[in-house]
C-alpha cells in the first residue's frame, strides 16, 4: 500500500473557453483529467477535486506512486518538499 502521506504536485493546467464564452475547461493532460464550469474558477476547482479523487482512488489500490511516476508530473511526498528544486 502507498504511504498515507500527502502528495505535493505541480499541476500544469490547460485552460480553455468555448467560442461563445459559456463553457470553461480546465485540463491536467498528464492524467487525462478534464473538468468543465461556467467560469474559469469553477472549472479549475473541479479539476483539482478530480485530482484529489485520483489520489484517493490510486492510494486505495496501492498504485499511487506508480501512477504519478508514469504521469511525468513533478510531484513528491510532503516530507520531501524541501528537496524539490523549483528553479
Amino acid at each position: 500500500m502507498d504511504t498515507e502521506e500527502r502528495v505535493v504536485a505541480v499541476l500544469p493546467l490547460r485552460r480553455l473557453v468555448s467560442k461563445d464564452g459559456n463553457v470553461y475547461v480546465a485540463r491536467i493532460q498528464n492524467l487525462g483529467l478534464t473538468a468543465y464550469g461556467s467560469n474559469e474558477e469553477e472549472a479549475t476547482r473541479k479539476v483539482k477535486e478530480m485530482f484529489a479523487a485520483f489520489v484517493v482512488a490510486h492510494r486505495k489500490c496501492g498504485t499511487l506512486k506508480t501512477s504519478l511516476d508514469r504521469s511525468s508530473l513533478e510531484w513528491c511526498w510532503e516530507s520531501e518538499l524541501c528537496r524539490v528544486n523549483y528553479t
